[in-house]
């Protein structure tokens, strides 16, 4: 029932999404919702296994992932354009793919490592605040160049 809730959230997540881009960057938007995140895992790691608070968490964490399921479908376009979306997106969904495959394993072997799960999603809110963190220096700006293809560019 709770994860179930979480899929509930995370439609909430895509029907707000709209509003949301309008009203911030994509800058603000990526690094938003990636400490947002960080700091419901912390909460998940620290909460008491109470049912009330386990579906809180988990709708809200939904509605987080919801949100961010849209930011990574347009952060090509948002940081380059349209130009070679195709090849550009391969690119930028390739690590997260392998890392989505591989998370049972890891997150198994973490836990085993760390000496539980909370321990586990402890050090993975940490590892998703640094690359809220990173992000802060991924803010795109538009390119001064004579080709029209190439509209984005990172600074």
């Amino acid at each position: 029932m709770t994860l179930g809730l979480g899929g509930v959230g995370q439609v909430f997540g895509r029907l707000g999404y709209a509003r949301f881009a309008a009203a911030t960057s994509v800058t603000v938007r990526t690094v938003g919702v990636s400490f947002a995140v960080a700091a419901l895992t912390v909460a998940l790691a620290l909460a008491p296994a109470t049912t009330g608070v386990l579906i809180a968490l988990s709708m809200v964490l939904g509605l987080a992932r919801g949100t961010y399921t849209l930011i990574h479908a347009t952060a090509v376009t948002d940081r380059w354009g349209p130009a070679q979306y195709g090849a550009l997106n391969g690119i930028l969904a390739a690590p997260a793919l392998v890392a989505a495959a591989s998370a049972p394993f890891v997150g198994a072997a973490l836990a085993h490592l760390l000496g539980s799960y909370s321990a586990a999603f402890l050090a993975l809110a940490a590892l998703t605040g640094v690359g809220a963190g990173l992000a802060l220096g991924a803010s795109p700006r538009l390119a001064h160049t004579s080709d029209p293809g190439v509209q984005r560019t990172l600074t």
